[in-house]
């Protein structure tokens, strides 16, 4: 009986404390009256096997079950109870609401599409150029009394000839001095009546509104060229008239913008819209005609010809104007401290009070064909203008 006792201890030695990944089908573990276990589930995990589940958790040993001896086995894991957290389980492994949460709000926020595009509220100066095109009457004024025929300088094909005499045997005569005269256009007046005006201005940026005040110079020119020549002449002897008329005006305006709703008018990547109006005054409108002749000094028939159409040859003439002004501003920031200010102006100009030597300039004295004869010259001008700007940072 000894040996047999011995072997059995050293079995049930081996059963208890061996370290085996799983259970020998010879071997029998005592349970309590109320749980069993079966060989199959009985089976351990080894320590690199995924965690364990709420299905694997519910065919291991009771914690209540023992052997005889009082020593619970190695491999007898708790059961898990519904509700516990202490078994790893898909939530477990997810984080918590909480901490997303918390390093969401713990981020900065992205402010780089806003500092690019929003313009600092402050005042500015600003620096600009436009492009103007409308009406002008006055220059219409001046295009249409210019010459377009020798009748207009009350000439005609024969005038200033010198006629041949025969008797005098030392007078030796060109053919230029009897040959017929002829009028051309070399250079027609500019179809459009358009100017790039200047200005400078003070800008006060808030955040629903803007006022500024703002010096505009604009400068109109239109030039008109002819000739007239004598037909047949191998020499080409002519004589060259031109006309220029400049127009200088400087105006004084104040204008007042309002926001405009994002919901009603929006440009991408622009946030400052604002419609302008804006009333303007022109203290100063300056006007000069200036006409050139020139002509081949040694020849008798063509000097002639110059002094009779030469003069006047300057003319000046001032008078002031008003306008109001509605348009459209989208201002842009460009950095920290700068921005562009672009419009898109309707203007309504009135003009009037032009005095020339005193005098008060009537439309008859610009063409003396005008139905309006001796009325005093005004008139109203209707101008569409697109302006651009750059706007500096002056104080916040």
């Amino acid at each position: 009986m000894k040996p047999t006792i011995i072997l059995l201890i050293t079995l049930r030695f081996f059963t208890v404390a061996a370290p085996v990944d799983t259970v020998a089908t010879g071997d029998t573990i005592p349970v309590s009256d109320t749980a069993t276990l079966s060989p199959d589930s009985a089976a351990l995990h080894s320590d690199t096997s995924a965690p364990f589940t709420s299905t694997d958790t519910s065919s291991i040993a009771a914690p209540d079950t023992v052997n005889n001896s009082g020593i619970t086995p190695a491999h007898a894991v708790p059961r898990s109870s519904p509700g516990t957290t202490d078994s790893p389980s898909t939530s477990a492994l997810l984080p918590k609401a909480s901490d997303v949460k918390l390093r969401h709000s713990s981020a900065r926020p992205d402010t780089t599409v806003i500092d690019t595009i929003a313009a600092r509220n402050g005042s500015y100066f600003s620096a600009g150029i436009g492009w103007s095109l409308g009406g002008f009457t006055l220059l219409s004024l001046w295009e249409n009394a210019l010459p377009d025929s020798l009748g207009s300088f009350r000439l005609t094909s024969t005038s200033f000839s010198i006629p041949f005499d025969s008797t005098a045997d030392s007078a030796r005569l060109q053919s230029v001095d009897t040959a017929l005269l002829t009028f051309s256009v070399k250079e027609k007046p500019a179809v459009y009546t358009m100017c790039f005006p200047l200005s400078l201005s003070l800008v006060r940026l808030r955040e629903n509104d803007r006022f500024s005040f703002s010096l505009y110079g604009s400068w109109m020119r239109k030039i008109f060229a002819a000739t007239i020549a004598a037909t047949g002449d191998s020499l080409a002897r002519k004589v060259d008239y031109r006309e220029r008329m400049n127009v200088f005006a400087a105006f004084l305006s104040i204008a007042y913008g309002r926001r405009i709703p994002a919901e009603y008018f929006s440009i991408q990547e622009v946030r400052n819209s604002f419609f302008t109006a804006a009333v303007e005054i022109a203290p100063l409108i300056a006007c000069t005609v200036r006409r050139t002749v020139s002509a081949p000094a040694s020849d008798v028939r063509f000097g002639n010809l110059h002094n009779s159409i030469s003069s006047p040859s300057r003319r000046f003439l001032h008078g002031s104007a008003a306008a109001l002004r509605l348009g459209l501003n989208l201002v842009k920031r460009l950095n920290r401290n700068s921005a562009t200010d672009f419009g898109i102006w309707y203007c309504v100009q009135g003009y009037g009070y032009f005095r020339e030597d005193g005098n008060r300039v009537r439309f008859n004295n610009i063409d003396p064909a005008n139905s309006k004869k001796g009325r005093p010259l005004y008139w109203i001008s209707n101008r569409f203008e697109i302006s651009f700007a750059i706007m500096r940072l002056h104080e916040k």
